[in-house]
């Protein structure tokens, strides 16, 4: 009976550590099985996190060089509407000097000569700034910019070349349309700034 009762305890035993074996086994797959998945999540989260740090580079350099673009434009107008201010200042100062000269009957009289030259000096530093801000326009901005500058220009370099004949009527005859291709410049540069007309 010895034998028996000691097979008997055998097999209690075998199975006591067989199901304390199988149930270790399992506990223990299924925690290798959860390590490797965590495993992988972080390498998911890993690989999400570049991914929104390597957007977020871009659109914070995309932003960047928008802002970049659009101050160097501001700037550009900026200037380019000082210099048509400028360079209408001195066109009027030119012509009122020239057609002074004219109507006194003595225009090569030396105080006239003095005035017209001091008059074209003028003229010639804003004519300089003017021309340098319609160079730099022309890189930054866009096509209406471009055009309405073009024609400030032609029509500012007719009066002059009309003044310099001595025909100062022209300067007084033009002033509208002159009036109207400044405020066009005005015009085409706050709409490439994006600067709403109600403000």
């Amino acid at each position: 009976m010895e034998l028996w009762i000691q097979d008997a305890l055998l097999v209690l035993g075998s199975l006591f550590v067989g199901g304390y074996l199988r149930g270790y086994m399992s506990k223990k797959g299924e925690n290798l099985a959860t390590h490797e998945d965590i495993d992988k999540l972080v390498e998911q989260v890993k690989a999400v996190t570049q991914a929104t740090k390597d957007i977020e580079a871009r659109i914070s350099d995309d932003v960047w060089n928008r802002q970049k673009r659009w101050e160097i434009k501001r700037e550009a107008l900026i200037e380019v509407v000082r210099s048509v201010s400028s360079a209408s200042e001195a066109l009027s100062s030119m012509g009122a000097s020239y057609k002074g000269a004219v109507e006194s009957g003595t225009p090569d009289a030396s105080h006239w000569l003095s005035s017209k030259a001091a008059a074209i000096d003028v003229w010639n530093n804003a004519d300089g700034a003017f021309r340098r801000a319609h160079a730099v326009a022309e890189i930054v901005c866009g096509p209406e910019v471009k055009k309405t500058l073009n024609n400030l220009n032609l029509r500012i370099r007719t009066i002059v070349g009309e003044i310099f004949k001595n025909d100062t009527s022209t300067y007084y005859t033009s002033l509208f349309d002159l009036n109207k291709d400044m405020e066009a410049v005005t015009a085409a540069a706050r709409k490439e700034l994006g600067i709403d007309d109600k403000v």
